[in-house]
């Protein structure tokens, strides 16, 4: 919220509905001695005002893993005027990717296409995401290679080759 004429610790945030994974907390000044914080961890932020946000000391701390969306519903005043019902929606990157692998068996002689559970994205944040996929060991027993080219090994390949079923596993 930016009004001009009112400072910023004249805006007051009340917090209507909390995260669901997660809390608000303020991060406390540098020349704090620590009582300070202490005393705001114990407490749950409820009310706060636009100069904590301003400088940067409103944090939102995840507690539950794997959770990459979250919200809380705030009301807003300057003292006079309320804005009510305002939505703030949280998006958290997670700082590691998980894929899951399948097996794919073939027989001697024969091209398998790699099907799409053979790869799974398991954070739910990067699936639909991942647009390209790297072979950093190739099968011990076969090889890679791409269905309009067979013969052709491939090294990398695209989501959408995957999902086309152009990714083969060929046992020679």
């Amino acid at each position: 919220m930016k009004q001009p004429h009112v400072p910023a610790s004249d805006i007051t945030f009340v917090v209507v509905d909390a995260p669901k994974y997660g809390y608000l907390e303020i991060e406390p000044l540098p020349a704090d001695d620590g009582r300070d914080r202490e005393r705001d961890r114990d407490k749950s932020v409820n009310v706060f005002e636009q100069s904590l946000v301003n400088e940067g000391r409103l944090l939102y701390v995840q507690v539950a893993a794997n959770q990459t969306d979250d919200r809380l519903v705030l009301d807003v005043t300057n003292g006079i005027s309320w804005f009510r019902g305002l939505i703030l929606r949280f998006v958290v990157v997670p700082d590691r990717l998980y894929v899951g692998g399948g097996e794919v068996r073939v027989a001697e002689g024969a091209a398998v296409t790699v099907p799409i559970t053979a790869l799974t994205v398991l954070t739910e944040y990067y699936r639909g995401r991942v647009s390209e996929f790297r072979v950093v060991s190739p099968p011990s027993a076969g090889r890679l290679q791409h269905a309009r080219e067979p013969g052709q090994p491939v090294d990398r390949f695209t989501a959408q080759q995957l999902q086309a079923g152009l990714v083969q596993v060929l046992k020679p």
